[in-house]
């Protein structure tokens, strides 16, 4: 299903005569400045003066009661035209530009969201452009298209039709074409019906027979797809970029409204210097601007007590409709938080998020069937909210099947909703992946369209999946009936698939469960195996370590084993040792002797990997020497006559069976194997004062290469490269 988003129109401007068009503009120029055809402001006095009333200044503030003049965040139309004001330099510009005999045949308005880009062509450059031409002898017509919608082919060849481009006496006449929103052609609309329209549109310009001027309006951040079309180059060379406003043009913009309506009252002129400066840091601001005048005067007092500044306009809009039912009125009537989620209910339907997180959100027209199939609160809630100027609803024609027909269409009033109200935009977010789903669901659908309802453009696997997920939860993009048959085919076909896939495996049922035996393998597996390297890391764990007096560490009581390093090696986070001579690969018979031919890089990861780190070489020294009262030569010998050389005659053994031990417990510190600090060093063994901090050699401590009891601290240690696997050479492990 496709719709062609608000049919086109014939203006309104030609009613506007040329006396009346002066009448105005007479009016207009009465009123710069300040001063009033009817009246004047005596500053001194603090008075307005009308006819023979004298008014005070601070009755000509309040506004209480009075018609309205600000738009808020709706378009300004022909109908606005007298109290359109801010943009009369570059709308000049535009008209000596398009009413020449020459003048240019496509134009492209190009401006941020935001920045004014269709009040500029309907209420500025139309009806100046037009006045203009038939002051020049031409007899005009304009069509509008407001937006190109879903299907622009149709559209645009509907609005050069109605000019009657066949006649045959064309040569004082002038069709002016606004297409405004330019954008949908890329952001709604498949390749196949863009290219038509795009197609459709440069013709129309080619040909140099027909008096036909036409204008676009397009967001800049759209720019690059004109940019990359050649038939445009012309376009694109002569767009005009809408920049922001001057503060002179925003206070203009501002005062003309009341000035050409109501004359008799005026703004604070301190209210409008801070709106000026306000709305002209950003011109994504000019938005906010309306919404802010708009509800300025609803409050009654134009003040600048009043103001409350621009960035949060909008969001006290929608807030104050979001929260109360008398939003206009005393605000007292709250709503209730179900009436609340079905309010972001429906603007959640007029969403159409990116896909990625690179891309911005965008609005999503709907048919008013569509949103109020499934859910009869929605009916009323359009209504609510396109009065308070949340919603804007409109007529498009919808082609399907053939046949024309004119439906309703529902949007939201502004993109400044989509990113300046932190409700909706949580929302968004809370629902994003639902919402991705639904702009997938309705790119497939499109394409499955397009491709004349080819099986191959079906739903299957994840897309189905997240298809019956909207459906389940009632989803309104199943609405429409196109979308209906799209959905219910896609699971034909899959369950066709289905019962295709059981005739096959009915016949090789054996097959079958032989594929199902290893995938379930393959699963436990799969399940076992954290839980094992768990097991593993577990038993790796040497026994419970032990506290250094006057220190936080605390040292394994033994060196790591061949049993407890092999556990690492099955979990495969360290590898086996080096050489076929460590007594790793001897059997269980060396279980418990300390594992050798481990370089520092491997006994580091063993150690993190069970939650502990290599010690210090200052920490090894503590361990064995800082104790009090074990620092002379006699307690030196009485740690060294009972180390391993003394024992075992140098041979590597089993460290719970030795009595080489300090007296906290901690076993064979000296003799035995080398162990492993984390310390390097430049080359200086042991100064007694400081260790130098080195890039290649690694401190180790004890070992049984002694020919005699070390006699002091620098034969207790050695200097070894990082990557050195001995088999004489271990490690323990140290917690802090």
């Amino acid at each position: 299903m496709s719709s062609d988003s608000n049919s086109t129109k014939q203006s309104e401007y030609e009613a506007q005569d040329e006396p009346a068009i002066a009448q105005v503009n007479q009016r207009i120029v009465n009123t710069q400045g300040g001063d009033y055809a009817e009246g004047a402001i005596d500053k001194r006095q603090g008075t307005f003066v009308e006819g023979d009333l004298t008014i005070t200044e601070e009755l000509a503030y309040k506004v209480a009661g009075l018609s309205n003049p600000y738009l808020g965040l709706r378009a300004f139309t022909a109908d606005e035209y007298d109290i359109f004001a801010g943009r009369e330099r570059i709308v000049e510009v535009l008209v000596d530009r398009l009413s020449k005999d020459a003048g240019d045949r496509l134009l492209l308005i190009v401006g941020a969201s935001g920045s004014g880009k269709s009040s500029l062509a309907r209420a500025g450059l139309l009806p100046r452009l037009g006045e203009r031409l038939r002051r020049q002898g031409y007899t005009t017509k304009t069509q509008i298209i407001d937006h190109p919608g879903r299907q622009p082919a149709i559209v645009l060849h509907r609005a050069l039709q109605s000019f009657g481009l066949s006649d045959a006496n064309l040569s004082k006449q002038r069709f002016l074409l606004l297409i405004d929103q330019f954008e949908e052609l890329y952001s709604q609309t498949d390749a196949t019906e863009r290219e038509q329209a795009l197609e459709l549109l440069a013709n129309s310009v080619k040909n140099g027979e027909w008096p036909i001027q036409i204008i676009a309006t397009m967001r800049s951040d759209f720019l690059v797809h004109i940019v990359a079309d050649a038939r445009f180059d012309a376009m694109e060379r002569n767009k005009v970029v809408l920049r922001a406003m001057s503060t002179p043009e925003l206070a203009g913009a501002i005062e003309k409204p009341i000035q050409i309506r109501h004359p008799e009252k005026r703004f604070e002129p301190a209210l409008v210097q801070q709106l000026a400066a306000d709305a002209a840091i950003d011109a994504a601001y000019l938005p906010l601007l309306q919404v802010t005048l708009e509800d300025l005067w609803r409050g009654g007092v134009l003040r600048l007590s009043a103001y409350r500044g621009l960035a949060d306009a909008i969001q006290r809009r929608a807030d104050a409709v979001y929260t109360y039912r008398d939003y206009n009125g005393l605000q007292q009537e709250q709503r209730t938080p179900k009436e609340q989620a079905a309010i972001l209910s429906l603007f959640l339907e007029l969403v159409r998020v990116s896909l990625d997180d690179q891309g911005a959100d965008l609005r999503w027209r709907r048919p008013r069937t569509e949103l109020t199939r499934t859910n009869g609160q929605h009916e009323q809630l359009i209504n609510d909210l396109a009065t308070a100027r949340l919603l804007r609803t409109d007529q498009a024609m919808l082609q399907e099947a053939g046949h024309e027909q004119q439906i309703e269409i529902v949007d939201i009033v502004h993109e400044a909703l989509l990113n300046s109200w932190p409700t909706l935009k949580a929302a968004i977010d809370t629902q994003r992946e639902t919402l991705r789903r639904r702009v997938r669901f309705d790119i497939a659908l499109v394409e499955w369209r397009n491709g004349e309802r080819n099986a191959d453009y079906l739903l299957s696997g994840v897309r189905l999946a997240e298809a019956e997920a909207l459906k389940q939860h009632g989803d309104s993009v199943f609405q429409s009936e196109e979308a209906h048959e799209f959905y219910v085919s896609s699971l034909n076909q899959r369950a066709a698939v289905q019962e295709q896939q059981l005739r096959s495996e009915r016949r090789s049922r054996q097959l079958f469960q032989v594929l199902v035996l290893i995938l379930l393998a393959i699963t436990v597996a799969a399940l076992y195996q954290p839980l094992h390297v768990r097991w593993l890391r577990e038993q790796a764990r040497g026994q419970q370590s032990i506290s250094i007096v006057g220190s936080a560490v605390r040292f394994e009581p033994y060196e790591v084993s061949n049993s407890r390093y092999r556990f690492c090696v099955d979990a495969g986070t360290c590898l086996e040792p080096f050489g076929s001579v460590s007594t790793y690969f001897q059997g269980a018979q060396s279980d418990n002797l300390p594992v050798t031919g481990i370089d520092a890089l491997q006994a580091a990861r063993f150690c993190a990997w069970i939650d502990g780190q290599l010690p210090s070489v200052s920490e090894w020294q503590q361990a064995v020497f800082s104790r009090a009262g074990r620092g002379s030569a006699a307690d030196w010998q009485t740690m060294t006559n009972t180390a391993i050389f003394a024992e075992q005659g140098g041979q590597i053994v089993d460290s719970t069976n030795s009595h080489s031990r300090t007296p906290e417990g901690i076993y064979n510190l000296l003799g035995n194997v080398w162990e492993w600090t984390a310390t390097q060093s430049d080359g200086t063994l042991w100064n007694q004062q400081a260790l130098t901090i080195p890039t290649h050699l690694q401190a180790v401590g004890g070992g049984v290469t002694m020919s005699h009891p070390p006699v002091g601290l620098e034969e207790a240690l050695l200097l070894f490269a990082t990557t050195d696997r001995f088999d004489d050479l271990g490690f323990r492990c140290v917690y802090h």
